[in-house]
């Protein structure tokens, strides 16, 4: 095979007469890449076999575009091995032994032959037939098995609760479709009186009733102080229920975030004393729907509200710039108003 002019790799053919312009390579005059071994590896050649040929043929050139290929294949491979060197000294034990049980599970899954199958009658008669295993599942113990495990269980009543609730909630889904529809959609609007705004429940007619506001006054304490949030919730204690033997009955108390924070802070004050009115007990503690849900707006616009996104639709940055809502801050104490209507 001669390689005269030409290329060790491709067809390509040397200009003599031109050689600076030909750049061509010589295999074994570069320390930085290694291109006998570099094709051996890529055409799976004997390494020894292809460089013994290459020293007794001096003049085996490649050309420029074939070394600069073959330079980026050995930089990858020899990068690669580096990395999967590193790689195998941060394994851990645990793994180790994982491949080690993996390894062993491989090797025994191999099937055993039936040995009957093999193995002729010693009877010093003429040899029997081959017998053959019966397959999988053909014996009764094995059929009964898997009758038995392919029995459906029966239905039990907490299964039976949890399809009744999710019958409930699709239902109620529905319900809030139907009124959106004919809420914003003006075509729709005419159909409003078939459409259910209250969903019964047990305490219906308990909530028709109207509201009996009392105002409990004012008093010049400071939350902040934890002696004074104790006299706070000493005074609100007249106006729990108590049970015949004395007993409170707890009811919900409300308030912002702080307050309800500063309550709970005065009943671990006092969770050591003897009596219930002592403990400050008869409260449960509440954030009022108003503040929980300008809690919520927060974390939302913690999350969601970036000015770096303006120019991506569907964000609250860019709906805010789209409906021009220049009330619209990142603090949603500011505006709570501008802040619902844009979310």
């Amino acid at each position: 095979m001669e390689f005269d002019n030409t290329c060790l790799h491709c067809q390509h053919y040397f200009d003599v007469n031109n050689l600076k312009t030909e750049r061509r390579r010589k295999l074994m005059k570069h320390s930085d890449v290694d291109l006998i071994e570099t094709i051996a590896n890529c055409y799976q050649l004997e390494e020894n076999l292809l460089r013994k040929y290459v020293e007794e043929n001096e003049d085996t050139y490649v050309c420029d575009a074939c070394f600069k290929s073959l330079k980026t294949i050995y930089n990858s491979q020899k990068k690669c091995k580096q990395l999967t060197d590193t790689l195998k000294e941060k394994v851990s034990n645990n793994f180790k032994n994982l491949t080690i049980k993996l390894e062993y599970v491989r090797g025994n899954n191999s099937v055993k032959r039936n040995r009957d199958c093999l193995t002729p009658s010693k009877t010093g008669c003429t040899p029997k037939g081959k017998k053959f295993s019966p397959p999988r599942g053909s014996t009764p113990q094995r059929q009964q098995k898997e009758t038995a495990v392919l029995t459906p269980l029966p239905r039990t009543q907490t299964q039976s609760h949890s399809q009744n609730q999710s019958l409930v909630l699709k239902s109620r889904f529905l319900n809030f479709n139907q009124r959106a529809l004919v809420t914003y959609i003006p075509e729709l609007k005419d159909f409003r009186d078939l459409v259910t705004f209250h969903i019964e429940h047990q305490y219906s007619k308990a909530s028709e009733k109207k509201s009996d506001i009392v105002p409990l006054g004012i008093l010049e304490k400071d939350e902040n102080i934890t002696e004074q949030m104790i006299e706070v919730v000493q005074h609100l204690q007249q106006y729990v229920p108590k049970t015949n033997d004395g007993k409170f009955i707890t009811i919900l108390l409300g308030g912002d975030a702080l307050s309800v924070e500063r309550g709970e802070a005065a009943s671990r004050a006092r969770m050591d004393a003897i009596t219930e009115e002592d403990r400050l007990e008869g409260f449960t503690w509440k954030s009022e729907d108003w503040h929980g849900h300008v809690i919520s707006l927060q974390e939302t616009f913690n999350l969601l509200y970036k000015g770096t996104s303006s120019g991506e639709k569907g964000t609250l940055f860019q709906l805010r710039n789209l409906f021009d809502r220049r009330g619209v801050k990142s603090q949603v104490c500011v505006n709570v108003k501008s802040l619902i209507m844009i979310h």
